[in-house]
C-alpha cells in the first residue's frame, strides 16, 4: 500500500566507481540528495520507495523497518546474499567482468541493486512469504541479517525465527545468534534453501560507516584473516577451518541445482504430521522444485514432509529434495522447505506458474508448519 509521497528531489548524474583492483569492490560515494524520516508510527516491515525520473524510468530502493524491541515471530530478509549476487558495477562473489580475477571477494551495500530494477532478489522468493503472513494475519517483525549480526538480541528475544528465500551468506556472529537462540528454545524455519553456507564478514565502508561492505574469499588461503584467525576464514561453514555444518542447526544440507520448475513429491510424514491438511504421500505439487535443493544428511532423524527425487547439475545421479521437521539437538523445533520456490505456492501471481497448483491444501500445511515452529496469528 502506498504510505507517503516525497515531493521532487533534485539529483544530478554521478560518475560510477571502478572495481577496486585489490578485491573487486564497487563503491559508490554519491553526495545525498534528499533524507526520509521513517515516523514512529509506522510498523516494522519490508518497504519499497519507488523512484519516478523524469524521463518517467523508474526503479526501486529496499528498506527495512526494524521493530523497536525483539518479537515473538521474527522474519530475517537476507540482505548479505542480495549483494553476493549484485553485478552492479560489473564485479560480485561469482564473477568480475574484466578483472584479474575470476571473481570479486568483497561488495559492497553503497549501490545500486542490479536486479529487478533496484529491489534485488527480494521479489524472487521472500515477497510470496511476506504477503502470506501478512494476509493470514501474522504480525512478524522484519530484519535483515545484517541487523542480526549488529544487534543478536533480535534474534536471541524471538520465539520464532524464520528465514526467508535464500540466505546462502551468514556472518560467524549470525551463526552464533541462532545456535545461542536455539539453546534458549527458538524454533527455526528455512523458508528457501542453501541457507547458511557461505561464512562471511562485514567490514566498514570507505567512508567508515560500519557493516556495508561484505567480504568472502571463499578459499582459505586467499583470506588474509585465516591465518591469524581460522575460525573467521571466509569458507564454506561445513568447511575447515570453520567446521560448523549447516545441518548441525538444520538437520538438512545443500544438494545442487536442478534445472527448470519441477514437481514437490508429498512425503510420507504428511500422514502423522497433518492428516487434515488435503495433501497426500505421493502427490505431487507443481513447480515448487527449483533453483537449489537441500537433502536430509546421512543421519537425518526427522520426519519428510516432501520427498522428491530430483537430478542436480553438481554430480550424477540423484538426490532427494527433502521438505523437512526436525527437532535440533538443543530440542528446538526446526523446518527446511528444502526449495528455493516453496513460497511461490503461497501467493496466486506466482501460482500462475503453477497450473493445477493445490493452494488452499497447501496453505493449511504452512500454518500448521506455523503453528509447530510456535508462530500463530495475532489475536
Amino acid at each position: 500500500r502506498h504510505v507517503l509521497t516525497i515531493p521532487d528531489v533534485p539529483v544530478s548524474s554521478q560518475p560510477e566507481a571502478a572495481p577496486r583492483s585489490s578485491d573487486g569492490l564497487v563503491e559508490e560515494n554519491w553526495p545525498r540528495s534528499t533524507t526520509m524520516h521513517v515516523p514512529s508510527d509506522w510498523q516494522s516491515g519490508v518497504y519499497l520507495v519507488k523512484l519516478t525520473g523524469n524521463s518517467g524510468g523508474q526503479s526501486y530502493i529496499l528498506f527495512v523497518v526494524r521493530p523497536a524491541r525483539p518479537t515473538g515471530l521474527t522474519l530475517v530478509l537476507p540482505a548479505m546474499t542480495y549483494a553476493a549476487y549484485n553485478d552492479y558495477g560489473g564485479a560480485h562473489l561469482y564473477a568480475w567482468d574484466k578483472g584479474p580475477r575470476s571473481r570479486a571477494y568483497a561488495v559492497s551495500f553503497d549501490r545500486p541493486f542490479s536486479q529487478a530494477w533496484g529491489a534485488g532478489l527480494f521479489f524472487r522468493l521472500d515477497f510470496p512469504l511476506i504477503v502470506w503472513l501478512e494476509n493470514h494475519g501474522y504480525a512478524p517483525g522484519y530484519v535483515t541479517d545484517v541487523d542480526l549480526d549488529r544487534d543478536p538480541g533480535m534474534g536471541l528475544g524471538a520465539t520464532t525465527l524464520l528465514f526467508s528465500g535464500h540466505g546462502e551468506y551468514w556472518t560467524g556472529r549470525i551463526r552464533d545468534t541462532v545456535e545461542a537462540a536455539a539453546a534458549g528454545g527458538t524454533n527455526l524455519g528455512f523458508f528457501g534453501a542453501n541457507q547458511a553456507f557461505w561464512q562471511v564478514r562485514l567490514e566498514p565502508a570507505y567512508a567508515g560507516r560500519p557493516n556495508r561492505v561484505v567480504v568472502c574469499y571463499k578459499v582459505a588461503r586467499l583470506d588474509p584473516v585465516a591465518a591469524a584467525t581460522p575460525s573467521a576464514a571466509t569458507v564454506r561453514f561445513e568447511e575447515a577451518p570453520v567446521n560448523r555444518p549447516p545441518s548441525d542447526i538444520m538437520g538438512m544440507e545443500y544438494a545442487g541445482e536442478v534445472t527448470g520448475l519441477q514437481p514437490m513429491v508429498v512425503g510420507g510424514g504428511i500422514t502423522t504430521f497433518d492428516p487434515e491438511s488435503g495433501l497426500k504421500p505421493g502427490q505431487k505439487l507443481p513447480g515448487l522444485i527449483g533453483g537449489e535443493v537441500d537433502e536430509p544428511e546421512p543421519s537425518f532423524s526427522g520426519v519428510l514432509l516432501g520427498a522428491t527425487p530430483v537430478t542436480v547439475t553438481q554430480h550424477s545421479g540423484t538426490v532427494t529434495a527433502g521438505m523437512s521437521l526436525w527437532v535440533g539437538p538443543a530440542g528446538n523445533n526446526v523446518f527446511d522447505a528444502g526449495t528455493f520456490d516453496f513460497s511461490w505456492g503461497l501467493d496466486p501471481r506466482y501460482g500462475a506458474a503453477l497450473p493445477g497448483f493445490p493452494a488452499d491444501d497447501f496453505g493449511n500445511l504452512v500454518a500448521r508448519v506455523l503453528a509447530w515452529l510456535g508462530a500463530q496469528p495475532a489475536p
